[in-house]
């Protein structure tokens, strides 16, 4: 008899074929050879113990061509068909502007600053043309249209996870 078939007798986990197949694998070669067909046992089924209670904190199992979560059973099919797509988000905030000789000075060394005015419900980012940098435009810009507001724009990514045109999960 091999040593896999006699560990598999010794072991609890040998009732489930492809459970044991994939622990019976991710024990290394060497100490398949060097521990007794007893020892590799206890290797076995202490794995399938960290398996199983990995399958109860997770709340999830496979069986097959079914995922289980919780009193749940979805076809694999239906997860594989789910599909990611990353769109970008963004936020205009009202630039605070101070009395005195330079407005914008709170943001003077801001990295990556961008300014953006409202035209139309549209927001327009500040040019630079012929400026020192996005301060000296932004600036250029308020004393030229003294009732004008400057805002910052915060972009983020959002993952939304779709089956077919359906939104299933945003995050």
């Amino acid at each position: 008899m091999k040593k896999v078939d006699m560990v598999k007798r010794l072991s609890t986990v040998g009732k489930y074929p492809e459970t044991f197949a994939a622990t019976w694998d991710g024990i290394d070669d060497e100490l398949k050879q060097r521990l007794t067909a007893r020892e590799l046992a206890l290797v076995i089924e202490s794995k399938g113990q960290s398996y199983q209670q990995g399958q109860a904190d997770a709340g999830a199992w496979v069986d097959g061509d079914v995922l289980g979560v919780e009193d749940k059973i979805i076809p694999l099919a239906l997860v594989k068909s789910i599909t990611k797509k990353q769109k970008i988000e963004e936020e205009y905030s009202p630039v605070t502007v101070q009395a005195g000789e330079s407005p914008l000075q709170n943001y003077r060394y801001m990295p990556g600053l961008h300014l953006y005015f409202k035209n139309n419900d549209k927001y327009e980012e500040i040019e630079m043309a012929g400026y020192y940098g996005v301060i000296e435009a932004g600036e250029a810009y308020l004393r030229n249209n003294p009732d004008g507001k400057l805002y910052t724009r915060q972009t983020w990514y959002v993952d939304e996870y779709y089956i077919g045109d359906q939104l299933i999960y945003k995050e």
